[in-house]
């Protein structure tokens, strides 16, 4: 073949016999393996660094080049070697790849060969620096004209160590059988001493994803890295508390293997680009490699006031936070559709302390809050969707089921039911409550545009509720007394009151973005709502075909009163809570008299036990549906 690719040279046409597999001696002495020798005069050519300094995987730009324009190349070897030591082969960091260069030496990560046949003035190669100080580093590079004339181990100026933010670059971790290799980030060794960062705790020395920065001069200088795919992001969302909405959000997104950083903001639960998503931003690098998605940018510390589009400037300016002042971090990711943000898919990442940008400091995060509001959620769920439905239910439609001599610890059924379920209903919801207290240190401000503002007010209103009516019942009159009636409606209304508000409040508990529900918690919502009403509906139309027969027989039987208490009414000496057979727990509704003696002897109404039975059965599952998918959460789609 033509190629010297041992060199990564490309040579003349007439040039044959040399191996596709480049012997390691060319790649150590970067000396083309034919004669003549190499060239002694003065190089005409130049390697040209963006920068003398390097930080921690830094990307820096790279350009070979003729002194004169007309000055042409054929082949090259570019190496990025101790400056200490140039003449041994070690290299170091890594060259991203570029059309018609390749690595076929060794040392692959940091050589790079001019595979093609077609002369070149000049060419520009992107280099990352390794991740960590190497001491001062050279570019050597052999450089060839034509087959008869190159120059052999031409040193760049120096490059020296310069601790900074850097950015985050990704090494080669996992080879799959496919030949895939997936990309890791590995936490700087200066993290946290010269350079600030955010990440997720780096276990094993992997990290999901890296932020670091460093103040310089009027700017921040930002890096971002996160293992995300192409046609999505991974962002950073400053907060001036520890709720989203009312954030300043830079993004790094993948768009069909191109990456860029826009600048947006979070108004409630919506995220907007600014006006101009680059307002504020200079110095944009970006690259993706192996599965890492790499941001570096700078950030200008104040909103600038020298622009020409003062009107757009002005908006983008009222959402541009002041990096002089301390923010709490998120750190969010999804997919992202023609470079626009989808929702994020998984529950954003907060920082276990503010970042105060103009100091040094290594910031870990957590989602260990999300499960104090599932744990609210889920206690939520279980007593009002499950016990405070099943409650009122058997209180409503089930006084007159079983008769004198079904009791149970010498109380009505039904009301041992109602009252043991509604006791735990006031437990659970003070415990939620004062959970969800805990977790947002006080009262929850909602920004959000939607119902689910309310959520913080009526989630107070059921908690009152839910005080109120059992202090009721305390103080309620004796069966028979002038103000029962009163209280009896007032009981219902606040019962039913809290009940219907607390459904309410599920429905926009997940909607909020703190619970991180799937949208289709919903659907079972919905469901749950129509089997209420279904079943009530059922249990009303049984009430009212069975009803005249026990109106009718309520008028000729007057061993009961209609209210349920004993014939000749209660005196009010019986025990509001006590063990008295005619006490407080016979009291039966004005739904005639359930109570007589000939409903007695008919016995227990069997299909009215068997409709308990399925509605507790119903409302098991469908809380049993809520609460899995409350607890899984959102998917941390990757």
């Amino acid at each position: 073949m033509d190629l010297l690719t041992v060199l990564v040279f490309t040579l003349l046409t007439g040039v044959m016999g040399y191996s596709s597999i480049p012997p390691s001696t060319s790649c150590s002495s970067m000396t083309p393996e034919h004669s003549p020798s190499a060239q002694t005069t003065a190089n005409p050519y130049q390697l040209v660094i963006s920068k003398n300094t390097y930080s921690p995987c830094d990307q820096i730009q790279v350009t070979l080049q003729g002194l004169e324009a007309s000055t042409q190349f054929r082949g090259f070897m570019i190496q990025a070697r101790s400056a200490a030591d140039s003449s041994t082969y070690t290299t170091y960091g890594s060259f991203a790849t570029a059309t018609g260069v390749g690595n076929p030496c060794e040392r692959a990560s940091a050589t790079h060969a001019n595979t093609g046949k077609v002369d070149k003035s000049s060419i520009n190669l992107n280099w990352t620096a390794p991740n960590s100080d190497v001491g001062n580093i050279v570019f050597v590079y052999t450089v060839v004209q034509n087959y008869a004339t190159y120059w052999v181990k031409q040193q760049s100026s120096t490059l020296t160590y310069l601790a900074g933010a850097g950015t985050l670059c990704n090494t080669a971790a996992t080879t799959t059988a496919s030949g895939y290799t997936e990309g890791t980030i590995t936490r700087p060794t200066d993290c946290g001493k010269v350079i600030s960062c955010f990440h997720d705790g780096c276990k094993g020395g992997n990290c999901e994803f890296m932020l670091t920065w460093k103040e310089t001069g009027d700017d921040i200088l930002f890096s971002l890295a996160c293992k995300r795919p192409q046609n999505a992001y991974c962002a950073i969302g400053l907060s001036k508390d520890e709720k989203m909405g009312d954030d300043s959000v830079f993004e790094c997104v993948s768009n069909g293997g191109q990456v860029d950083v826009y600048l947006s903001y979070n108004s409630g639960r919506t995220n907007s680009r600014l006006d101009q998503p680059k307002f504020g931003l200079s110095d944009v690098t970006t690259s993706s490699k192996d599965g890492v998605i790499t941001c570096n940018f700078k950030r200008k510390k104040v909103a600038p006031s020298n622009t020409g589009r003062r009107k757009r400037a002005a908006s983008d300016a009222s959402t541009f936070f002041d990096l002089n002042s301390d923010f709490t971090l998120f750190y969010a990711i999804g997919s992202a559709s023609s470079g626009i943000l989808i929702k994020h898919s998984a529950s954003p990442l907060v920082s276990s302390q503010v970042a105060d940008f103009q100091s040094i400091q290594e910031i870990g995060g957590s989602r260990t809050g999300g499960n104090l509001v599932k744990a609210h959620g889920i206690l939520m769920v279980i007593a009002w969707m499950l016990l405070a439905s099943f409650g009122i239910f058997s209180a409503r439609f089930y006084k007159d089921v079983w008769p004198e001599g079904f009791e149970w610890f010498s109380l009505k059924r039904w009301f041992v039911i109602h009252r043991a379920c509604m006791v735990t209903v006031f437990l659970l919801t003070a415990i939620s409550f004062i959970i969800i207290f805990v977790h947002v240190k006080g009262y929850s401000e909602i920004t959000d545009s939607t119902y689910a503002k309310s959520h913080p007010i009526l989630g107070i209103i059921v908690m009152a509720l839910t005080l109120i009516n059992p202090i009721m019942a305390l103080f309620r009159p004796h069966p028979g007394t002038p103000k029962r009636p009163i209280f009896n409606v007032a009981h219902t209304l606040v019962g039913v009151g809290a009940h219907v508000c607390s459904i309410v409040n599920i429905f926009s508990g997940t909607a909020l973005a703190a619970a991180k529900t799937p949208d289709n918690v919903r659907i079972v919502l919905w469901v749950y709502v129509g089997w209420l009403c279904m079943v009530d509906l059922v249990c009303y139309i049984y009430a009212c075909k069975t009803k005249p027969a026990s109106v009718k027989k309520a008028q000729t039987v007057p061993t009961a009163e209609a209210d349920g208490s004993p014939a000749g009414g209660d005196t009010g000496k019986m025990p509001i809570l006590g063990s008295s057979k005619k006490g407080e727990s016979f009291e039966l509704n004005n739904t005639a008299g359930d109570n007589d003696s000939s409903f007695q002897q008919a016995g227990v109404k069997s299909f009215k036990v068997w409709v308990l039975a399925v509605q507790g059965i119903g409302l098991f599952s469908l809380s049993l549906a809520v609460i899995i998918i409350v607890a899984i959460g959102e998917s941390d789609e990757m």
